[in-house]
């Protein structure tokens, strides 16, 4: 291991590219060890123990008083999310700094009842399968368990009518993910209902939705997807509906 010195903003993970001001900058000492970096068993250490900042080489790791230090770039690219460190404006994104949802998209198709409820919990837009889109006005929120949601897609179908019912997006192989909440709405949850997200015909996750349960934490990797279906199919008689909550798109 050696020695290294370096002048950086105190509390801030290491090396911003952004100017700094004299007076939030003091010089330490620090260690940097000789390390592996290993992600969900796949080996990701950073050539020469160095990550290149521009034209400059700087540590991929260091440690700094038995605290261990990464360039904030350097985490971004293990867990596969974007950092961005704003020292002017003091502040550190992970992600994205605004969520933009599936819901903020026009359906392309549907083959029954959609609702795609917005940032006004009032209101609603709604496509029927013979293409018309209307604002109608919401006596209720969106209800799974108890929980209220106001911005999300909710998928009405009766088991043994229509046994499929869809809603699909072209998305333009623009985006990297979604993320979301699934579950019966309480005001129609007669039937337990399969809810399947299939990319450009290819099943990327599927699950069986029951009575009374809270709403599941889904994730479906979106990564050069063109067309993303919503699936639901009753499984039982009765018509129920199925929540898509707050359906966050990440780039």
């Amino acid at each position: 291991m050696k020695r290294f010195v370096s002048g950086f903003v105190a509390g801030a993970i290491v090396f911003a590219s952004f100017g700094v001001f004299a007076a939030s900058v003091q010089k330490i000492d620090v260690v940097t060890p000789v390390l592996k970096f290993i992600v969900d068993g796949t080996d990701k250490t950073p050539q020469d123990n160095s990550f290149l900042m521009g034209d400059k080489k700087v540590p991929a790791v260091f440690v700094h008083q038995g605290v261990t230090y990464i360039p904030a770039e350097v985490a971004g690219q293990l867990t596969g999310k974007p950092i961005m460190v704003d020292l002017q404006n003091e502040k550190l994104v992970v992600g994205q700094e605004s969520p933009f949802y599936l819901s903020d998209i026009k359906p392309f198709g549907v083959t029954q009842a959609v609702y795609v409820l917005n940032n006004d919990p009032n209101t609603t837009t709604s496509k029927s399968s013979k293409g018309g889109i209307n604002e109608i006005l919401l006596t209720k929120q969106m209800k799974i368990a108890g929980e209220q949601y106001n911005k999300g897609i909710a998928i009405g179908g009766t088991g043994g009518v229509a046994k499929v019912n869809l809603v699909y997006y072209n998305l333009a192989k623009q985006y990297s993910g979604l993320e979301c909440l699934i579950g019966l709405d309480d005001n129609y949850n007669k039937t337990k209902i399969k809810a399947s997200f299939v990319g450009d015909g290819k099943v990327l996750w599927t699950g069986v939705i029951e009575k009374n349960q809270t709403a599941v934490n889904v994730k479906v990797d979106l990564s050069g997807i063109d067309k993303l279906e919503i699936k639901t199919e009753p499984l039982e008689s009765g018509y129920s509906v199925a929540d898509i909550v707050n359906p966050v798109l990440l780039k």
